[in-house]
């Protein structure tokens, strides 16, 4: 399927194959896939996967890659073209430097994740309303370093199977790595245990086996160990260290930062900024 690029370089769009669908590609645009249905081979000079239902590849531009349908499950995904001279840093090297990039997303924050933005870009694509072509780039931008991170994180996936066939445990161990960089969002535990597809009282047992402590413990943890940085290393307001970190307000953020470090915020950076004593003679 042939995508013209508008003149901002990035377009979305859902890709349904034939049966039997067979593809030979070396395009000068970079793509991004998140396959919905269906299973296929692709293969590439820098490796060879077989993705399935929510998988997440990406090809940059100029490689050569063969795509092959499994007989009996013809694909259908959405995919992003975008010119690679749209990010920034070193993401653009970086997604060149992987080649055939994959990813096999689970049902949990990731895969919550990369459909959110695939459907806000669609929406506004289809809408048009001022400011769309900012938004679609700037959830290319989002996209494009998340993903680099991730495989950063975890290296490279494996070439079979998918997360959503992992077991109870893998998927709330997968879940606990997760937080440890989305501990600032607003989910609930009950969000929390639909996203590795559990009932609440599965995911808490879960949880405390694979992290030691309850979800709403480690959520407060790591939010905590944020805001201790933030007051440390900058001049933000304790409002904006609370939002930053996650807190829903103040008085929440004060309660549980003197019931696990004995002092308010304020205090605790009071005293990290304090100058050191005069140790001469």
């Amino acid at each position: 399927m042939v995508v013209a690029l508008p003149g901002f370089g990035v377009s979305v769009f859902e890709s349904r194959h034939g049966p039997g669908f067979f593809g030979q590609l070396r395009d000068e645009f970079s793509k991004f896939f998140l396959v919905l249905a269906g299973r296929a081979v692709w293969e590439s000079e820098s490796g060879r996967v077989l993705l399935g239902a929510d998988s997440f590849v990406h090809v940059p531009a100029g490689l050569e890659h063969r795509q092959v349908d499994v007989e009996g499950n013809a694909v259908t995904l959405y995919a992003i073209h975008y010119q690679p001279g749209l990010l920034l840093g070193g993401v653009a090297a970086r997604l060149k430097s992987l080649g055939l990039a994959h990813w096999p997303a689970s049902e949990g924050g990731v895969t919550r994740f990369l459909r959110g933005c695939f459907q806000e870009m669609l929406y506004e694509q289809h809408l048009q309303r001022e400011g769309w072509e900012t938004l679609l780039t700037a959830r290319l931008l989002e996209i494009s370093a998340r993903f680099v991170r991730l495989l950063e994180r975890h290296g490279e996936a494996p070439e079979l199977g998918s997360p959503r066939d992992w077991g109870a445990a893998e998927r709330v161990a997968q879940y606990v790595q997760l937080q440890k960089t989305r501990f600032f969002r607003q989910d609930t535990l009950d969000d929390a245990a639909r996203s590795v597809g559990l009932s609440r009282r599965q995911f808490t047992a879960l949880f405390r086996e694979v992290a030691g402590q309850s979800w709403l413990e480690q959520r407060t943890l790591l939010r905590l160990q944020h805001a201790l940085q933030l007051l440390a290393r900058t001049e933000n307001s304790v409002i904006a260290i609370a939002f930053e970190a996650g807190f829903e307000d103040l008085s929440n953020f004060n309660r549980a930062f003197k019931q696990a470090y004995g002092s308010s915020p304020k205090a605790y950076r009071d005293t990290v900024r304090a100058p050191a004593p005069d140790s001469r003679a």
